[in-house]
């Protein structure tokens, strides 16, 4: 029986490498542009990313916790709205330059710009049931599961 490459993805857990990826077609522009303004057709864009999140549902205590990789930020740095039930972490980072020094770099890894993440939280959760702690370039959010009950207001007809 054949199995196609996200079979053996889900079974393995290895995600297969593809050919046509940008960073396998694209490898030589790191080595010759430091800022990355230009996609590779050449159009303007804004550098952007989204930072990695670990998720846990605690079934003891219905809380959510959501814990953001955000190195180097500091609390100032980052930046969290809550618009009805869409939960947005944005801010900027910016590129270390004391670690090149005079040189160029021919491996750039760690992610700089403008960040933006959104996720959605169950209807009714209130600002004030959000808690936000930075320690370490972690972000760590906090918000019950289950936010108490959004009861419909009974309007009277006159």
């Amino acid at each position: 029986m054949r199995t196609s490459s996200r079979m053996r993805y889900q079974a393995s857990g290895i995600k297969p490498v593809d050919s046509t990826s940008r960073t396998n077609r694209y490898w030589w522009k790191d080595l010759f542009s430091d800022d990355e303004l230009l996609d590779p057709v050449g159009n303007f864009r804004i550098r952007t990313y989204s930072p990695r999140m670990n998720m846990c549902e605690h079934t003891d205590s219905n809380m959510v916790t959501i814990t953001f990789e955000l190195p180097g930020l500091k609390r100032d740095d980052v930046a969290i709205d809550l618009l009805h039930n869409q939960l947005t972490i944005s801010g900027e980072s910016t590129i270390d330059q004391r670690s090149q020094g005079e040189g160029r770099y021919s491996c750039r890894e760690i992610p700089y710009g403008k960040f933006h993440r959104c996720l959605t939280v169950p209807l009714g959760t209130r600002p004030e049931d959000l808690k936000a702690r930075m320690e370490d370039g972690l972000l760590t959010l906090t918000y019950p599961k289950d936010p108490p009950d959004v009861k419909p207001h009974r309007i009277p007809i006159t």
